[in-house]
């Protein structure tokens, strides 16, 4: 989940010279180039930096089976230690890549380094920061990015293991609702829904969220309420009587 370092490869080593060897891992499918950009503006491309980018793996699960034994096992049992940071971004990464999303990271000298930012079809950019450890609130970039006004950024995104909560433009999704995220592509209006709908009632935190949340809520999870109350108003099926034998 680090920047890549050219030089790491070899004394005197540069981009030019292995360029090729990045793209063809790339076009493989095996691995997953994300380029730096220095402005969430729209078009993205337009400041982006393709001789600062990170690599990551196309599957998590090859990458985590080359862990040790300690910390693929704390994958699995979902333990809060190690750092899994850079797991977790893989992960976003690889779903991202998924959804047909391009994605890039923003880093500035002023703002700092934010895991992800995406783009709308309206041309809108969604900032995604990853969380693995229990400080989800904790991310000054993502304030100081959200905080210029000259950006216009309407919302954000934090996947972590909490539920799903709204604090002012920040919207805090689980790490498994990340398929969702092609949804906060789509320029959307935001709506009230109440704390009595069927699949917020049992996934927004209490503590953060009030009785009606105005958000951009994914379809998907609505869907899912919508589906599941069908399902329990739905009523059994009466057995079909068996044929009297001739």
């Amino acid at each position: 989940s680090h920047r890549f370092v050219v030089s790491s490869l070899g004394e005197g080593a540069r981009l030019k010279k292995y360029e090729q060897d990045f793209l063809w891992l790339v076009n493989a499918g095996v691995g997953l180039m994300v380029a730096r950009v220095t402005e969430p503006r729209s078009p993205l491309k337009r400041t982006e930096k393709t001789t600062a980018f990170k690599l990551y793996e196309s599957d998590t699960g090859m990458l985590a089976s080359r862990y040790p034994g300690s910390t693929a096992r704390a994958v699995y049992l979902d333990m809060k230690t190690p750092n899994l940071g850079g797991l977790y971004e893989n992960v976003v990464a690889q779903e991202l890549v998924a959804l047909g999303a391009d994605a890039w990271y923003c880093q500035t000298r002023e703002v700092g380094e934010v895991d992800f930012v995406i783009e709308g079809a309206h041309g809108h950019v969604v900032p995604i920061e990853v969380k693995s450890g229990k400080k989800v609130r904790a991310h000054a970039a993502l304030d100081r990015l959200m905080s210029v006004g000259e950006y216009k950024i309407p919302e954000a995104v934090v996947l972590s293991h909490e539920n799903l909560s709204k604090e002012g433009k920040v919207l805090y999704v689980p790490i498994y609702m990340t398929f969702c995220l092609d949804e906060f592509m789509e320029k959307m209006t935001p709506i009230t829904i109440s704390r009595s709908h069927p699949y917020l009632s049992s996934h927004l935190n209490p503590q953060s969220s009030p009785a009606h949340a105005s958000m951009h809520f994914p379809r998907c999870c609505a869907f899912r309420g919508k589906a599941a109350k069908k399902q329990r108003d739905k009523k059994p099926q009466q057995p079909r009587p068996h044929p009297s034998p001739k």
